[in-house]
């Protein structure tokens, strides 16, 4: 072999060796894997509450506690907003007068004339809606009678003594506001009425003991009716509402 031959042999094997020298040092710096378990360990939760950051903990332990709502419809009526709502206050009216209809003046409504006024109130300087005192208080084509505006047509008496002609125990009453118009008195009429067994009466009252009276009429009518004139009375009624070709059999 000649000397330039062994010269090139030798660069080659040179070269040889620095290449293997080199991946053998890249090899052993490659990424090792993670072993399994360690990996699984680490993940896994530890049993038990975690613990708290100390400034979180401190934070917690500062915080007021949040008080539970309170309920509305409770049974104490300082936490309860209905129980403060004002009873009714009624307007008073004389002794000796119907003590009917009485206007309860303890949430008065706003108004600008009384012909905005409900219940058949009146408005007054104040702009609240309550009893009237003198027909000017009230709507057009109306008067005052026991606190309400009453149509001028309906006013039957003003007070008691305007029914001193039923007797001294009359008394000036009235049959009740109108339902379904905002005025609700296109119906109310004011009328002596004397009262009965104690009692003052009323058109609804009349009525119901006249129903009464019909009743313990028609029972003692009946109470009154042999079974034999009974049984004559049906068989005529019937015969008189059947034509003459059919009559009803004897019974």
């Amino acid at each position: 072999m000649s000397r330039e031959n062994k010269k090139r042999l030798l660069v080659v094997i040179v070269m040889l060796g620095v290449g293997l020298g080199f991946g053998f040092g890249r090899w052993l710096q490659r990424p090792r894997p993670l072993n399994v378990t360690t990996v699984r360990a680490s993940v896994e939760p530890v049993p038990g509450p975690p613990a708290k950051a100390p400034a979180l903990a401190a934070k917690a332990a500062a915080a007021p506690a949040i008080a539970p709502a309170p309920d509305a419809l409770g049974d104490d009526d300082t936490d309860n907003p209905l129980a403060e709502a004002p009873k009714e206050q009624w307007h008073p009216r004389p002794a000796d007068e119907w003590q009917g209809m009485l206007v309860d003046v303890s949430m008065p409504q706003y108004c600008e004339t009384s012909a905005l006024c409900g219940l058949a109130l009146a408005c007054d300087k104040d702009h609240r809606c309550g009893p009237c005192r003198f027909d000017p208080d009230c709507s057009n084509g109306e008067a005052c009678v026991l606190d309400r505006c009453v149509p001028q047509k309906n006013v039957g008496c003003r007070s008691r003594a305007d029914c001193a002609s039923l007797g001294p125990e009359a008394l000036c009453v009235m049959n009740g506001l109108t339902g379904n118009e905002p005025r609700a008195n296109s119906q109310l009429k004011s009328f002596c009425q004397a009262p009965v067994g104690g009692e003052v009466q009323t058109p609804e009252s009349n009525l119901e003991r006249r129903a009464v009276q019909l009743e313990t009429a028609g029972q003692q009518y009946w109470s009154e009716v042999s079974p034999t004139e009974l049984e004559k009375r049906l068989e005529h009624a019937l015969s008189n509402q059947l034509p003459s070709t059919q009559k009803q059999p004897a019974l």
